[in-house]
């Protein structure tokens, strides 16, 4: 990939669900859809449907200032990616989207932010050698009855700003403190 293209240039050896997506990209997609895959070990586990044989995945790119700034792959159980339609996904963020085409509700999650090392695709989008450092933010999404639902792991460009405002309580009353000393 040339600095600041989205799309690969070259000759390269691409699986074919890879394929499809650098032609999404080269067609103007900043999102593309996969297809379902054999999931791996870990997205198997962590949608706790290891007796699956496939998820739904998608995966795209978010950009800032027309600069890739990270590669996103969503897992989705079976069951539920398959109900939505891939023409059906916008830019837009996803959860609400994967809400209503798939009909369920999220009601929390668990994120993760680890420092990483770009994987071969991620490198490739985002213009690193693979193996460069990158900040991986890895969030898992459950509905009201715990199922795990989705799993989004990002790798961001290490040169990506990372900002979160925490805003404290006001404090309470040191009577009205339980069990602190």
């Amino acid at each position: 990939m040339k600095d600041g293209q989205a799309v690969l240039t070259g000759q390269h050896f691409l699986l074919g669900d890879y394929a499809c997506a650098e032609g999404a990209l080269a067609a103007g997609c900043r999102f593309f859809a996969g297809y379902p895959i054999t999931p791996s070990t870990e997205v198997a586990e962590t949608l706790d449907n290891a007796g699956d044989r496939f998820v739904f995945q998608i995966s795209g790119l978010r950009f800032r200032r027309g600069h890739p700034i990270s590669h996103v792959v969503y897992s989705l159980p079976f069951d539920l990616g398959a109900r939505i339609p891939p023409e059906a996904l916008t830019g837009d963020p996803f959860i609400p989207q994967f809400e209503k085409l798939a009909g369920i509700r999220v009601a929390d999650g668990r994120q993760t932010i680890h420092a990483g090392r770009a994987d071969a695709v991620a490198a490739e989008h985002l213009g690193l050698r693979r193996g460069a450092p990158v900040l991986v933010i890895e969030t898992v999404y459950f509905d009201a009855g715990g199922r795990p639902v989705e799993f989004v792991r990002t790798q961001y460009r290490e040169d990506f700003r990372y900002s979160v405002r925490l805003r404290r309580a006001a404090a309470r009353p040191a009577s009205s403190a339980q069990g602190v000393r």
